[in-house]
């Protein structure tokens, strides 16, 4: 069986492609995802709602995302994150060169 090209191996299980530099990407950032229980409710019931919404977005509270290749700093958790058209496959980070948006 023909093994996939590297991208696409990566982009099927979420993990960014090899690098010459092998920069490790954490998911997580050791911080809570609420300053206290009405925010974290309010978080959920946004994040349930809008994947109850939109069943074919992939619908994340709290995710690492690393908008930069290569820089393992430069990251945020948005408290709800939506992509349209990328399904409903769970990931512990997003990486937007991975995902393609």
């Amino acid at each position: 069986m023909p093994t996939p090209p590297p991208a696409a191996a990566a982009a099927a299980s979420n993990v960014p492609a090899a690098r010459a530099d092998d920069v490790f990407y954490p998911s997580s950032d050791g911080k809570p995802m609420a300053e206290n229980m009405w925010q974290a409710k309010a978080i959920m019931n946004a994040a349930g709602d809008l994947g109850a919404a939109l069943p074919t977005a992939l619908v994340a509270a709290d995710i690492l995302m690393y908008p930069e290749e290569g820089n393992k700093d430069n990251k945020i958790a948005p408290d709800v994150l939506v992509a349209l058209g990328l399904g409903t496959r769970n990931r512990s980070s997003y990486f937007v060169w991975v995902e393609g948006k």
